[in-house]
C-alpha cells in the first residue's frame, strides 16, 4: 500500500500536479491531489464493503425516525431477491505459473434484522425482552451540487447492536414504520484481510498455494476464484467473508419476509429482537461470525473448473458440488444460457467433439 500511494503521488508530480492530468474529467480538480497511507485504506475499505453499507450511504442516511402517521406497504420479496441476484467483477492476475481470475458470486457478505419498535419510541427497539436506545450519529461531509460547487450536508445516522438502521437495499425499499425498522448487519465493515488474501494470492506459484492463502484469510468480499496452474490443477473457491448462517439458524430466527427473501435470493432477515439470533463461528473461521474455510464451496480438479457469475453448484458438470447453506448459493436449478453454453464448449473440446482437432485444450487452440 505504502508502494501505491508513492507512485500515485509520485506520477502526479511527475505531471505537475491536477493541472497536467491528461484526463480532461480530472484535470485541473480540486480533488485531484496526494494522498497518504489513510486515504489508501479508505479507498479500500470501500471496495471491499460494495455490497455492504459502504456501497450505498444513502441507504442508511434516509432511515430516519418516521412521524407517528407513518404507514408504508411491506418489502417485496420477490423484487429484493431479483436486485440481490446481480453484483459486480474483479479482475484477475497471473504470474510465470500460476493464473486466477473471479467471477461474481452469489453468496452474501451481509444480512438483515428486523426490529421490533418500542411503541412511541421511534428509536428505540425490543431486544430480549427489554426497551433499547439506538445509537444517534451526525455526519456532515462535503457534497457535489449539480452547479459543480461542493456544500455541506449533514446527516443522521442511527445504529443498533445488529448494525445501522437502513431504508433501503439494491435500491428497493425497507420502510421504517412506528413498529418496525431494518438494520443492516454486514460482515465486511470488520474484513480488513482482503488485502492480505490478494498479496498472498499474487506470491502463490501453484493453485494450492492459491486455496491455502484463502483458507488462512477469508478475505474475499464479493468474488470467487478459479485458478489454473502449469502442473495441470485446476481449482475453484467461494471461499470468502461470508455470515456463518446455517439452514438451521435460518429457519429458526427467519421473521416471515426472511424466510421468504431467504428461500428466493439466499438472504435472511433475523428477528432483532432474539438474542440467540447472531452468526455462528466455527473452528477455522478467520473472524468471529464467518463460515469456515472448511464449511465453504471448493473444488480441485485436473480437467477443467468453471463458472460464469453463478452458483458453485456446476463448477464441473461431472461433479457437482451440494450441501452447502442457501446464503452461498442454490444447487439443483436450471443453469443460465452463459453457464450452458460454457459447460458444452468444454464438455466437446474435451471429448474432441467439436470439430477443432483432437481432444483437448492445446496453446495453439486457445
Amino acid at each position: 500500500m505504502s508502494g501505491y500511494v508513492a507512485g500515485y503521488d509520485g506520477y502526479l508530480a511527475s505531471v505537475g500536479g491536477s493541472r497536467g492530468v491528461p484526463d480532461p474529467t480530472c484535470r485541473g480538480k480540486s480533488w485531484v491531489k496526494p494522498i497518504d497511507l489513510l486515504d489508501a485504506y479508505l479507498r479500500m475499505y470501500q471496495l471491499v464493503d460494495l455490497e455492504g453499507f459502504a456501497g450505498d450511504p444513502g441507504m442508511w442516511t434516509g432511515a430516519q425516525p418516521p412521524s407517528s402517521s407513518t404507514a408504508e406497504a411491506a418489502p417485496s420479496a420477490s423484487a429484493l431477491a431479483a436486485a440481490l441476484t446481480s453484483g459486480n467483477a474483479a479482475p484477475g492476475s497471473f504470474n510465470s505459473s500460476v493464473a486466477w481470475t473471479h467471477t461474481v458470486t452469489p453468496s452474501f457478505p451481509m444480512s438483515l434484522y428486523q426490529l421490533t419498535l418500542v411503541p412511541g419510541h421511534p428509536t428505540e427497539y425490543v431486544y430480549g425482552g427489554h426497551d433499547v436506545a439506538m445509537t444517534k450519529q451526525t455526519s456532515t461531509v462535503l457534497e457535489s451540487t449539480t452547479r459543480g460547487r461542493l456544500e455541506s450536508v449533514t446527516r443522521t445516522l442511527w445504529t443498533t447492536r445488529w448494525g445501522p438502521v437502513v431504508d433501503r437495499l439494491e435500491g428497493h425499499q425497507l420502510p421504517r414504520t412506528g413498529t418496525a425498522a431494518f438494520v443492516l448487519a454486514d460482515a465486511d465493515t470488520s474484513n480488513a484481510r482482503f488485502m492480505n488474501d490478494v498479496f498472498a494470492t499474487d506470491q502463490a506459484t501453484d493453485t494450492t498455494q492459491i486455496l491455502a492463502a484463502q483458507e488462512k484469510y477469508e478475505g474475499m468480499p464479493w468474488d470467487d476464484t478459479i485458478a489454473a496452474d502449469s502442473q495441470g490443477h485446476a481449482v475453484y473457491s467461494d471461499i470468502g467473508n461470508f455470515p456463518d448462517v446455517t439452514d438451521a439458524l435460518a429457519a429458526r430466527c427467519d421473521t416471515a419476509l426472511g424466510a421468504e427473501l431467504y428461500a428466493e435470493a439466499g438472504m435472511p432477515v433475523f428477528d432483532g429482537s432474539n438474542p440467540s439470533c447472531t452468526w455462528g463461528t466455527d473452528a477455522d473461521s478467520a473472524a468471529p461470525g464467518i463460515f469456515g474455510a472448511n464449511e465453504e464451496p471448493k473444488l480441485s480438479r485436473s480437467d477443467y473448473v468453471e463458472n460464469s457469475n453463478m452458483s458453485y453448484w456446476l463448477t464441473n458438470a461431472s461433479d457437482p458440488m451440494t450441501g452447502y447453506p442457501r446464503i452461498l448459493g442454490l444447487t439443483d436449478i436450471p443453469v443460465a444460457m452463459r453457464t450452458r453454453s460454457a459447460l458444452m464448449m468444454v464438455g466437446q473440446r474435451l471429448a474432441g467433439t467439436d470439430g477443432l482437432g483432437p481432444a483437448g485444450f492445446t496453446l495453439q487452440g486457445v
